[in-house]
């Protein structure tokens, strides 16, 4: 059976995309875990250090969410090309999920609820940045969005808003996750562009010696000339 043939531009765009990918998980995997680490201190010296009654409730919930950021930054150190790939999920499936039973556990004891379900809708659009760094996959980002004005338009929905305020905060969710859409399409079609000319110059490479490639990467031998040339030839032998 004769196998197939594989697009070295193909295969050294699909490459980069997935080094840029790897590099993005830890680094964002890391900006999280100390993100969600300085609320966590943050929520312990008010409930547990001052004793606001406030905020006390808050703890135990997001010392859970805590672990699980904490996992998922373990894993994204982890020479894993799958879950790489697929890493763009945890927002959707993970944060923002946490960040509605987060919002709504103020509910009980705000007078105005309202106020913690509408300061949501900046923490929802805030995650749809790391989805595009994580995923540069437009289903994902599609997803994201979808999650977070659904979680967000019941959010506001408990609290009694008003149907416009529920339609503005669905309305800016979308709007954010087309913005991101279109800038992970582009950083796609940069990261394409990028890895075929590294491609281009290696190939060159190959059969041309480093001057001679520099003239032609400049465009220099666009046009024939005449030179005089020296050709030496020789026999070696024992």
């Amino acid at each position: 059976m004769a196998s197939e043939l594989v697009d070295p531009g193909r295969l050294a765009f699909e490459s980069a995309l997935t080094e840029e990918r790897r590099l993005n998980v830890r680094r964002l995997a890391l900006l999280r875990f100390v993100s969600v680490s300085a609320f966590l201190v943050l929520f312990l010296l008010l409930g547990v250090v001052l004793r606001i009654p406030y905020w006390r409730p808050i703890i135990p919930l997001f010392v859970t969410y805590w672990v699980i950021v904490a996992v998922s930054c373990w894993l994204g150190f982890r020479p894993n090309v799958p879950a790489v790939r697929y890493a763009g999920l945890t927002v959707p499936l993970i944060d923002m999920p946490m960040l509605y039973l987060i919002f709504r556990n103020f509910f009980g004891r705000d007078p105005a609820p309202v106020g913690p379900a509408a300061f949501a809708t900046g923490f929802y659009v805030m995650f749809l940045i790391p989805v595009t760094l994580l995923s540069f996959d437009e289903r994902f980002i599609v997803l994201a969005a979808g999650v977070g004005a659904t979680l967000e338009a019941l959010l506001l929905a408990e609290t009694g808003a008003p149907g416009g305020t529920i339609a503005s905060s669905v309305l800016l969710l979308l709007t954010a996750g087309a913005f991101s859409a279109y800038a992970s399409r582009r950083a796609i079609a940069l990261v394409q562009r990028v890895s075929g000319e590294h491609l281009r110059i290696e190939r060159m490479g190959r059969y041309f010696s480093p001057q001679v490639a520099a003239l032609l990467e400049g465009g220099e031998l666009a046009t024939a000339e005449s030179r005089t040339v020296t050709i030496l030839f020789s026999d070696l032998r024992d």
